[in-house]
């Protein structure tokens, strides 16, 4: 499978783009509503053109900042071809170029996290929505942690470079 992969600003997208950029945001959570498109991207087109993933992420300041992933999706049909290890690569080839310090992730997917992680990533703060741990003791659930709740984990790459 060829992709190319291409970095666009907000007010760099076509219209097509936008539009395909916020069925795949919606595709992320379905029945949530989707969340703006207002951060650069990296996305990744098949050979008809069409965006099949995409990764967002902070625009670095200044050298020295960090550079935060905020979001990353891949299309089910293209999952397990590589695509977001090629995201990734990119937003690591513009960190360099950019001097970012420090490139951090919110991976919510287990295969979000496996990257991360195969990427040199690692877990620095790890945290659990209380709110659901409330109203899951007023469901009347013994132990609401043996339930399936939210777990929030910032994920950090340390590149090595001083913060100036």
């Amino acid at each position: 499978m060829s992709v190319t992969i291409e970095h666009k600003k907000v007010y760099e997208l076509t219209e097509k783009e936008e539009v395909e950029l916020k069925r795949m945001k919606n595709a992320m959570f379905p029945g949530q509503p989707g969340s703006k498109i207002a951060l650069p991207v990296f996305i990744a087109k098949n050979e008809k053109g069409e965006m099949v993933a995409f990764m967002e992420h902070t625009p670095a300041k200044k050298p020295g900042d960090d550079l935060l992933i905020s979001e990353a999706y891949v299309h089910p049909d293209y999952r397990g071809e590589k695509i977001a290890n090629k995201l990734y690569d990119k937003i690591e080839q513009h960190a360099r170029e950019n001097n970012v310090r420090d490139i951090v992730a919110l991976p919510v997917s287990k295969e979000g996290k496996r990257l991360f992680q195969r990427k040199g990533g690692q877990v620095i703060v790890s945290m659990r929505r209380h709110d659901q741990i409330k109203q899951m003791k007023g469901e009347g659930h013994a132990d609401p942690l043996k339930r399936n709740i939210l777990q929030i984990e910032f994920w950090k790459r340390i590149t090595g470079r001083k913060k100036r």
